[in-house]
């Protein structure tokens, strides 16, 4: 699902501070290794067994080269932090000429009497260490920075999908609102004994819609009972002019489905079909063999439906696509009967 997606990616994208200590772990792991391999190459690596001083030598020959190149590692790394590009190209030239200079400039510290070709020749390695330096936190960069739009725009779609979701909401909430209230008013000025059960269940239905609002999806146990306070409403409103059959197996009870997407698919079956009690519209809820939930309903449509589905299932499906779940709901329409088919998550 898009919203699982997001959150795998969120994983992947390095915190600033979480990067911070990355970047220092991965410079000194990085750094340590060149003068090793070149201290193992040297000839006096052989004569370890000498011990004393001449192993001390080796091994503060060692971790001095790595403190040179971990400078470099992090000049290199703060270059990045430069806004400008033509201020971080600069800084990079800098701090290759730097890296050119550091063993003559060592030489002239120590007093040493080091042949100029030695002193060009590590000159050329820290050169070369500087680009490779360069290049890997160049691929870092890029890879994190792949990570973060790809974030972003998993994240654009699941704003989307919130937005898409509240104009369906914003949409048909009123209208159905307006409609209950009037069948309110009906039953209170006719006395009718089922006025408080009826209030009851619009508020529980309310109630249910708010607190499942902010989920993407939800149970199909759940979903159902929301849809159950709305078919109350409505066999209410149309007495004795709608039948349900509802037929879920257990099992399919925890699966998930998008928030208020089975009542979407039953409200369809009242806009734009008409019902009597002599010709009640019949709507018949169940999980087929392939493990799609399935609402089907008699044909008798309205004067002036529209002949489509309408677009409170185009949004549905684009609310599927949004989670990641693709070709996720399917109709069938024969001469008497419309089916509904969406997929279990």
């Amino acid at each position: 699902m898009a919203l699982e997606s997001s959150a795998k990616l969120s994983s992947l994208v390095i915190m600033p501070g979480q990067r911070k200590y990355s970047y220092y772990l991965l410079g000194v792991i990085i750094c340590l290794i060149p003068p090793g391999l070149g201290m193992i190459t040297n000839e006096q690596f052989a004569n370890l067994k000498q011990g004393g001083m001449h192993n001390v030598y080796l091994f503060v020959t060692w971790l001095s080269g790595a403190a040179i190149l971990y400078i470099l590692w992090l000049a290199i790394w703060n270059s990045w932090k430069i806004d400008s590009k033509a201020g971080r190209i600069l800084g990079l030239v800098v701090i290759a000429c730097v890296a050119i200079a550091i063993p003559f400039l060592l030489q002239n510290f120590i007093h040493n009497d080091i042949h100029p070709e030695l002193n060009w020749t590590a000159s050329m390695r820290l050169f070369l260490a500087s680009v490779l330096f360069l290049v890997i936190q160049y691929a870092l960069k890029a890879q994190q920075n792949i990570a973060q739009l790809n974030l972003d725009k998993e994240q654009l779609k699941t704003q989307n999908y919130k937005v898409q979701l509240s104009a369906l909401q914003n949409k048909v909430d009123p209208h159905f609102l307006f409609n209950s209230m009037n069948t309110l008013l009906a039953m209170v000025r006719k006395g009718d004994e089922h006025t408080e059960p009826f209030i009851i269940h619009l508020s529980d239905f309310y109630r249910q819609t708010l607190k499942h609002n902010e989920n993407q999806t939800i149970p199909l146990a759940e979903e159902l009972a929301m849809l159950d306070a709305y078919l109350f409403l409505m066999k209410k409103r149309n007495e004795h002019a709608v039948e349900i059959d509802i037929d879920i197996p257990n099992e399919n009870l925890v699966k998930h489905i998008p928030t208020m997407a089975l009542q979407t698919i039953v409200e369809n079956c009242f806009k734009h079909n008409s019902m009597t009690s002599k010709m009640p519209l019949k709507i018949s809820i169940q999980v087929n063999e392939e493990g799609w939930l399935k609402v089907s309903n008699n044909l008798n449509p309205k004067m002036g439906a529209p002949s489509t589905s309408g677009e409170g299932l185009n949004i549905l499906k684009k609310r599927y696509d949004l989670l990641g779940v693709a070709e996720a709901l399917r109709t069938t329409k024969t001469n008497s009967s419309f089916s509904t088919l969406v997929k279990l998550i």
